[in-house]
């Protein structure tokens, strides 16, 4: 009977692991569909410039400005040898989605029970693949699908490490020698963890989440030495890898203290809607998920503590909401206490969390009826049906609702308007508005005058005021207009290409200046691009 229910288990491991694989390249298939569509916005002209300078700039100057660590920049860079447009450098935030997949799906078998494993699986990577969080950044060429990899693999290593924790208090030397297994968690572990803090600076709430929460399981553990020797062993992973970018990673924290940083704390009503909205994607939509995923989670403490076998799986569900929640908490706090830091896509991937008690929840809502499997069923149905449709009206159908600036249209018109042979004159306020102008420049094989103010990205001088928290993106003062109004007394036409000024230009030093010697408006391109022109030597505007 052990052996029948034995080889059940493994078919069962089995078809979870083929239905998995099919999820992942239906995940493929859904991210990449739309992958160009839209413009690159700022931030993706930010990666697009960073991971095209050299080795040594990016790694000893970058760091100087740059609030955020450069590895993902570096892996870009090497990415960029197989392209430089717009797909090519999207594709490597959708394989880091993609890849994603297995662990959050690896996750869920550990946390559902044994019966239900299956069904939770699968369950599992499909809303994964279909949350219209997970997809709208792997259509980024951001680190923020790198750093959903990282929290995913951390938590499956965590996770695998409390259900076997007997296996951990054996020598570190037997565990390389005779469990090749353990070793690879352990090492998946570290690696997890140092990718967390690469990934992005609020990756280190995580790791700190990570390792109290292992320190406190270990004080509950009956053989200490040895489990405290191979959780060491996962911790000096974890600082080898990261250790390059620790110095850097204390500068920028310094630097965003001094200068200041363009976030607000968030208010209540703020903080409300992003955590239910976490666990889709949008807060209405969150009023009915988020109760699911709470309740899956509390099935999964409930069934843990009928599980004499493995007492250690109770903690699973603490770990699933402190991954959920604590960094979102922390960040909140942080963000009233010292500096502002709280912006939501820096803990999107703590979703992941969610997505798994989400995917317990059919299991729970059938355990409490009499006809467990057409409830599950049922529930199975609806859950599938609305994260799809949901998914596909956000990403899919509407992808234009997620971006207000289009840098790849301004370009094109910008062009297209100009008199053959010219080279337009285009005035970028601030000066890192230009960085995604050079991009499509050079994509589009076209060349621009272009008068970045006040001057090249990053423009970094000790009297500057920074209030981006970049130390590459000054605020606008009127020594700065004095020295534009100068270099365009030549130019009778100029568009102007104005962002933000209400934080970088709060004095409207660049606004006023423009409407004053450019009062001809000659074309709008919303949101911030105009076309303007000096009057003629009557005074008029020419038509």
């Amino acid at each position: 009977m052990k052996l029948d229910r034995h080889i059940f288990y493994e078919n069962r491991a089995r078809l979870a692991t083929a239905f998995v694989f099919i999820v992942m390249i239906f995940a493929f298939l859904v991210r990449f569909h739309n992958i160009s569509t839209l413009s690159f916005w700022q931030d993706e002209g930010y990666s697009a410039w960073f991971s095209d300078q050299s080795w040594h700039y990016l790694w000893t100057k970058v760091p100087t400005f740059e609030t955020q660590p450069v590895l993902y920049y570096s892996i870009l860079k090497l990415w960029r040898n197989l392209g430089s447009d717009e797909t090519t450098l999207r594709l490597l935030s959708t394989l880091f989605s993609v890849a994603s997949i297995p662990f959050v799906a690896a996750t869920a078998w550990i946390c559902a029970p044994r019966k239900d494993q299956l069904t939770v699986t699968v369950l599992a990577s499909f809303l994964f693949a279909m949350s219209e969080t997970q997809i709208r950044v792997s259509h980024d060429v951001r680190s923020y699908s790198m750093m959903s990899l990282s929290l995913a693999t951390t938590l499956f290593s965590v996770s695998y490490l409390l259900i076997n924790g007997e296996r951990l208090t054996r020598p570190l030397i037997e565990v390389f020698r005779r469990d090749k297994t353990l070793t690879l968690a352990l090492a998946l572990l570290g690696l997890g963890m140092a990718m967390l803090a690469w990934s992005h600076n609020i990756g280190i709430v995580y790791v700190f989440l990570f390792t109290f929460f292992l320190f406190f399981w270990w004080i509950g553990c009956e053989e200490k030495i040895h489990t405290l020797t191979n959780l060491t062993f996962a911790g000096l992973i974890a600082l080898i890898a990261y250790f390059p970018a620790l110095f850097n990673s204390l500068s920028q924290v310094q630097g965003i203290g001094e200068h200041g940083f363009w976030m607000t704390p968030p208010s209540a009503v703020r903080f409300a809607k992003d955590a239910f909205g976490l666990a889709i994607g949008k807060s209405w939509a969150g009023l009915f998920i988020f109760p699911l995923s709470l309740l899956g989670i509390c099935f999964l403490f409930y069934s843990s503590l009928k599980n004499q076998e493995n007492r250690a799986r109770s903690l699973i569900p603490v770990l699933l909401v402190l991954t959920a929640f604590l960094p979102m908490i922390t960040t909140a706090i942080l963000s009233y206490l010292w500096q502002p830091i709280y912006l939501r896509r820096t803990f999107e991937a703590s979703q992941i969390a969610l997505i798994i008690g989400c995917s317990v929840a059919p299991v729970a809502i059938g355990h409490f009826t009499r006809r467990r499997w057409k409830t599950v069923t049922v529930s199975l149905i609806a859950m599938f049906g609305v994260a799809s449709a949901f998914s596909y009206h956000s990403v899919v159908a509407n992808p234009d609702e997620r971006r207000a600036a289009n840098f790849r249209k301004l370009v094109a018109r910008v062009m297209e308007s100009a008199e053959p042979g010219s080279k337009p004159t285009i005035v970028a306020s601030p000066n890192s508005v230009a960085l995604p102008i050079m991009y499509y420049e050079e994509i589009q094989d076209t060349e621009f005058d272009l008068r970045p103010v006040p001057g090249p990205f990053p423009a970094t001088k000790a009297q500057y005021v920074y209030p981006a928290g970049n130390t590459g993106v000054p605020a606008i003062n009127a020594s700065m207009v004095e020295e534009l109004s100068v270099s365009l007394q030549n130019v009778d036409t100029i568009w102007l290409v104005e962002r933000q000024p209400w934080r970088f230009d709060q004095d409207r030093h660049v606004g006023r200046y423009i409407e004053s010697a450019f009062p001809c408006i000659l074309e709008k391109l919303p949101p911030y691009a105009t076309k303007r022109q000096r009057r003629t030597d009557s005074g008029k505007c020419e038509q």
